[in-house]
């Protein structure tokens, strides 16, 4: 009975490693990361490649002060619509 007892028990786990790191690592790795992407940086700007994300020009509108802005509005409002159409036509092509 004994030994059938012995072999019926279940395996015990260890403990996995703590992530737990020193201060002194955690910013020594953050500062390497950061040389690391500055050194990027330079190294596109010196390529003449694009750093980052692109960032659009917001449209600022019409101010209302503007002389005929009704017309203006309207005027825009026709060039999306036969925009639109285009695309929606060469969609169905």
């Amino acid at each position: 009975l004994q030994e059938n007892f012995f072999w019926r028990k279940k395996m015990v786990k260890k403990k996995g490693k703590s992530k737990r790191t020193t201060l002194k690592q955690k910013f020594k790795v953050q500062k390497r990361v950061k040389e690391h992407h500055r050194k990027q940086k330079k190294e596109a700007k010196r390529k003449g490649q694009q750093v980052g994300t692109s960032k659009k020009k917001r449209d600022p509108g019409i101010p209302n002060s503007w002389p005929f802005k009704a017309e203006l509005l309207a005027q825009l409002e026709a060039a999306k619509a036969t925009s639109s159409n285009k695309k929606k036509k060469s969609v169905q092509d």
